[in-house]
C-alpha cells in the first residue's frame, strides 16, 4: 500500500517545473481522469492509515493476550498425583511432544494399547492444573546399582511449553525425589540432552552431577 501511494504521489508532482506545467495541463484536458486519480490517492492513504492502525491494535491485543495468560500462569494452581490409567490417552499425545522436543520423534513407537498391556510397569506422576488439564509428567522404574544398591530411575520430565516457568517441572521432580527418599533409594538417577542448557542449569541448581563420562547402549528389539 505504501509503495503505490509513493508512486502515485511521485507520478502527479515534481520539483521540475515543466513536469508541473505538464500536469497542469493535462489536467485540464482530462479532468474525469484527474478526478478518478485523486479519488485513488486518497483512497489508497485511508486505506494506509488503516492498516497501520489495525496493525497496532492486533498487536496490541496479541500482547495483552501473552499479559494476561503469563498473569493466569502465575496464580495457575498445580496438584501432582500418581499415573493413573485414565491419564493414558493425554499421556501417549505428551510422549510425542516431548519426542519432538528431543529432536528424536521416529524413536517414539508407544501406543495406548501397549501402555495398557504393560501398565503395571507405567509408574510416575502427572501435574493437573486447574481446568483438570495435565500439563506435565513424570516417569520412573526402580533399579539397582551394584556399587549403591536400591535407586531410582526417572525416564521423563517433561512440561508442556505453554506452561514452563510456572514452577510445574520443579514440583514434578519434587515429587519424584520424594518418593524416592521414602522408598530408602540410595539416590536418583536420569538424563538430560547436553545441548538442553536451561535443563542442565535447572538440574545443577537442585544439587544434581551432571557428567558425560557414560553414554547411552540401547540394544532395541
Amino acid at each position: 500500500m505504501c509503495s503505490i501511494y509513493y508512486y502515485l504521489e511521485s507520478g502527479l508532482a515534481s520539483s521540475d517545473s515543466q513536469s508541473l506545467i505538464n500536469t497542469a495541463s493535462w489536467n485540464s484536458r482530462n479532468p474525469n481522469a484527474y478526478y478518478w486519480v485523486s479519488r485513488l490517492q486518497s483512497r489508497v492513504l485511508i486505506c494506509f492509515i488503516c492498516f497501520l492502525f489495525s496493525s497496532k491494535t492486533r498487536v496490541g491485543t496479541r500482547e495483552t493476550q501473552i499479559k494476561s495468560f503469563n498473569i493466569k500462569l502465575k496464580y495457575m494452581t498445580v496438584t501432582i498425583r500418581k499415573i493413573d490409567e485414565r491419564d493414558f490417552l493425554v499421556l501417549i499425545s505428551l510422549f510425542k511432544e516431548f519426542a519432538l522436543f528431543e529432536k528424536l520423534p521416529e524413536k517414539m513407537t508407544n501406543s495406548v494399547e501397549q501402555m495398557l498391556r504393560e501398565k503395571e510397569y507405567l509408574k510416575g506422576f502427572v501435574a493437573v492444573n486447574d481446568a483438570d488439564e495435565i500439563v506435565g509428567y513424570a516417569t520412573y522404574f526402580f533399579g539397582y546399582y551394584t556399587w549403591i544398591g536400591k535407586s531410582l530411575y526417572m525416564d521423563d520430565l517433561y512440561v508442556r511449553p505453554d506452561f514452563r516457568g510456572a514452577g510445574v517441572g520443579a514440583k514434578l521432580i519434587s515429587e519424584v525425589i520424594a518418593f524416592a527418599k521414602a522408598e530408602n533409594c540410595k539416590k536418583l538417577r536420569w538424563q538430560v540432552s547436553e545441548w538442553n542448557q536451561p535443563a542442565i542449569d535447572f538440574y545443577k541448581s537442585l544439587g544434581a552431577n551432571v557428567d558425560a563420562v557414560e553414554s547411552n547402549c540401547d540394544l532395541v528389539f
